[in-house]
């Protein structure tokens, strides 16, 4: 299983090895070990979520320096940006202060190299803090030079198509109903800095440093899946996710989309679940490698999606995971995938 990095109080899953008991816990500021994989209970060798295996460490160019400004219109308040290599790698990530549409330059050091930057900004609409994609831009950083990039926004820019990605970019997004909303749900995301979004829970492909164990994300979204039949599983259950707003904030989305008004110990078990996605979670489940065999137990479904839940190797975690952060940072655009 890959290790969750969250730094806001949140509600995951946690399975007791040999039991079916569940609980709902708080995360504190600190990567967790990883969840207790279902191939620890030896009486149930049908529940084993079979994580992919982890690439070699991604190597990157040497550094080169990175000079950033922007003017966006004047009810932006800051803008974030994320810097992404042609590898699909975040290499950076920040926010750039706003006065009267003009942020503060800023000056990163990067790695060398082709990739993207893509901005999303922060504004006030009737109270409420919204977030809107504003654009992505090539750069070809120099090793041990200073490369600078400027973003124009122009008012309504959110709503305006995206800019190509680079070529060549590993940046991997399942097919969606509108490809304007699946790029603006990805830079979002991929900008934001809260922990459920840090970009190993946002693909399903990871890097790990053999020295450290400190996993790296590649790409983002459905589309880092393996095959075709998890991708579309993952892309049926988010968006079962928004269609029906079932989740509840702070909380992974299986609790009210799943389980429903059933208490954790009882979904755990099969029973009394009522959630608005059931037979997407349950599709999802027999889509994972190592899911349940067509025709399993209620309780048998219920403990592999409640064990694949946080876990973005799989369609379920990689669904939850991507509408929770979606959730948390107030991305607009992932409601619409």
């Amino acid at each position: 299983m890959k290790r969750i990095r969250l730094t806001r109080k949140t509600a995951v899953w946690i399975v007791a090895a040999g039991g079916l008991a569940a609980a709902f816990f708080a995360v504190w500021d600190r990567p967790r070990p990883p969840a207790v994989t279902a191939g620890e209970q030896a009486d149930e060798p049908r529940t084993t979520a079979v994580p992919l295996e982890p690439i070699a460490p991604v190597k990157l160019g040497p550094p080169g320096r990175l000079r950033l400004t922007a003017t966006v219109p004047p009810a932006y308040s800051s803008v974030a940006y994320a810097v992404i290599s042609a590898g699909g790698v975040v290499t950076a990530r920040g926010t750039l202060p706003v006065t009267d549409g003009q942020a503060a330059p800023q000056e990163i050091s990067v790695p060398s190299g082709a990739g993207t930057v893509t901005f999303v900004g922060t504004k006030t609409d009737g109270g409420v803090s919204r977030i809107g994609y504003l654009g992505t831009r090539p750069v070809q950083v120099l090793a041990g030079d200073e490369t600078s990039l400027h973003l124009t926004a122009q008012p309504g820019a959110e709503a305006a198509t995206p800019e190509t990605v680079v070529a060549g970019s590993a940046i991997a997004i399942a097919a969606s109903s509108s490809t304007d909303s699946t790029v603006a749900c990805r830079s979002c995301e991929m900008a934001s800095d809260q922990g459920i979004c840090d970009s190993p829970n946002i693909t399903a492909t990871s890097s790990t440093d053999p020295k450290t164990g400190e996993q790296t994300g590649i790409g983002w979204g459905c589309g880092t899946l393996p095959d075709g039949k998890a991708q579309a599983a993952c892309l049926a259950l988010l968006r079962c996710l928004n269609a029906t707003a079932c989740g509840r904030p702070g909380e992974n989305p299986v609790g009210g989309c799943y389980c429903g008004a059933a208490t954790p110990e009882a979904c755990l078990g099969g029973q009394g679940i009522t959630g608005a996605c059931i037979a997407e979670y349950q599709a999802a489940a027999a889509a994972s490698p190592g899911g349940p065999s067509s025709g399993a137990a209620a309780g048998q479904l219920s403990q592999f999606i409640g064990i694949a839940s946080s876990d973005p190797t799989t369609p379920i975690g990689l669904a939850d995971n991507i509408k929770h952060c979606a959730m948390e940072t107030r991305c607009e655009a992932c409601e619409a995938l």
